[in-house]
């Protein structure tokens, strides 16, 4: 029997909340309709057709059909997963969707809806995998990986995100799977464990010939080894990562600016300037452009060449007009440090503060690059205690 006929069925029942003995009372046994539920029984064409006029629904059967359907369902789910446009396959598959709601295809247009939905609607995303989540038993292979990968993007917390992609892996072991738990050690911290995913993940993209995922693992393990103080593995990472994406120059940028940041970090102002200075010929305008002057103001001022700073100072005041306060105020605290004795202003400590509690509003980066400054001012004012403990933290 197609158990496909099962679950549409038992679907339609549950949804209308019909009992087995309301829906096949007149019609057949319960235990029968169970065993048609459960796709272990192959009734005649006449108690099927009863049952799905008693649901008020018509089966699609026809098999040019169905292969329609699937080869939309396909498109849509092989674009959305390489980051390519869906809107084609949305209006097909929308087009034609009562249809493929009660055929052989009915488990894929719905974990469509998931995903078509979870694009601006997370929680609606979560209660349709709740729905579903009910009829497993009747899901292939490949709708199986589809329903865990969908669980490990809306899940509420990190470890059932994980738990959902661990169990899409032992369904299709791929690099979809290992790209997707790499960022999910990496957001909680865990480099150490987001490279050991980067290296598997990689090396089966190479295999799939799935490039984007390659270039996105690649320039993650970049910055994973950039947390963890390893600039050898950073370069060797980013390296790579360019010559997978030689001419997008946004990402080239994006990997200049982090090598720059990482640096920073380090104390090794110099260095950090080439990179700096090659990001910034590929962002002219915007936010990007702004943290790029930001930062080689900052640095030249570290050094001591202020003359040189000043410019991309003035720059970075200048792109803040159009971008929220807080970088108004990044500009502000840079031009005291320029400009005026920063130690000894309210102003600057007001703002040093500020930003040193923003955690959660702008991420722990936005701190920890804040963190010298702070250490320099409480030393300054004799509080060392104070300024041991950060750096210890």
């Amino acid at each position: 029997m197609n158990q496909m006929v099962g679950y549409l069925i038992r679907s339609n029942r549950v949804k209308q909340k019909l009992s087995q003995e309301q829906l096949c009372k007149e019609i057949c046994a319960i235990s029968y309709l169970s065993k048609i539920e459960s796709g272990v029984a192959e009734p005649n064409e006449e108690i099927i057709e009863k049952l799905f006029e008693k649901l008020g629904i018509s089966y699609t059967s026809d098999k040019d059909l169905i292969e329609q359907y699937k080869g939309y369902l396909d498109m849509y789910f092989d674009a959305y997963f390489h980051q390519e446009p869906t809107v084609d396959m949305e209006e097909k598959i929308f087009s034609n969707r009562k249809k493929m709601e009660n055929s052989d295809v009915s488990i894929e247009y719905q974990l469509f809806c998931v995903y078509n939905a979870g694009a601006d609607d997370r929680k609606v995303a979560e209660r349709l995998l709740k729905t579903i989540a009910q009829f497993k038993d009747y899901m292939t292979d490949e709708t199986a990986f589809l329903y865990y990968m969908a669980k490990g993007r809306y899940g509420k917390s990190e470890r059932q995100r994980r738990t959902a992609y661990q169990k899409a892996r032992t369904v299709k072991d791929c690099s979809l799977v290992y790209e997707s738990l790499m960022f999910e050690a990496f957001n909680e911290g865990h480099y150490q464990d987001a490279l050991n995913n980067c290296k598997i993940g990689y090396e089966r993209a190479m295999q799939e010939g799935f490039l984007l995922v390659a270039k996105q693992i690649s320039f993650l393990e970049g910055v994973c080894y950039g947390k963890l103080g390893n600039l050898i593995g950073m370069i060797q990472a980013y390296k790579r990562t360019k010559e997978l994406s030689r001419g997008d120059k946004k990402i080239a940028a994006s990997i200049d600016y982090n090598i720059g940041t990482v640096y920073i970090e380090s104390h090794k102002y110099k260095e950090a300037i080439p990179y700096l200075l090659s990001a910034l010929k590929q962002e002219q305008e915007g936010l990007s452009a702004f943290n790029i002057n930001h930062k080689l103001a900052m640095v030249y001022e570290a050094i001591g060449e202020k003359n040189v700073g000043k410019a991309y100072l003035d720059m970075a005041t200048s792109l803040s007009k159009s971008l929220d306060p807080i970088y108004k105020e990044m500009a502000e605290m840079a031009r005291i440090r320029y400009e005026e004795d920063y130690i000894g202003s309210e102003k600057y400590e007001k703002l040093l503060f500020k930003f040193f509690n923003m955690k959660d509003s702008m991420g722990e980066d936005f701190v920890k690059f804040y963190l010298p400054y702070m250490v320099e001012w409480l030393k300054a004012k004799r509080k060392y205690k104070e300024a041991l403990k950060l750096m210890e933290e």
